[in-house]
């Protein structure tokens, strides 16, 4: 079983940020595609959400492929990976 996981501290960010300063999905999307080394049309069951993490706007992102489930946490006002998990 491969698996992997890194979590990374972001306490300066902004806690409230508008929509309008939001990096946007596809940004956090492309960022955490390219950090997996994959591209949009190999996955699957792709799922994001924004969500609030201590005080912190962020995207939740998850998806699967190659027979392995990727999840993303990205910084909604950066674009910053906060923290990932990969497992088979």
């Amino acid at each position: 079983m491969i698996s992997g996981k890194k979590e990374l501290d972001d306490d300066a960010a902004s806690s409230s940020v508008s929509d309008a300063a939001l990096v946007g999905e596809a940004a956090a999307k492309a960022a955490a595609l390219s950090h997996a080394g994959v591209s949009a049309d190999s996955i699957t069951k792709y799922k994001c959400e924004l969500d609030t993490d201590k005080g912190v706007q962020v995207y939740e992102i998850e998806f699967d492929c190659g027979g392995y489930e990727y999840e993303y946490e990205i910084n909604a006002a950066t674009g910053a990976i906060l923290s990932y998990e990969i497992d088979k």
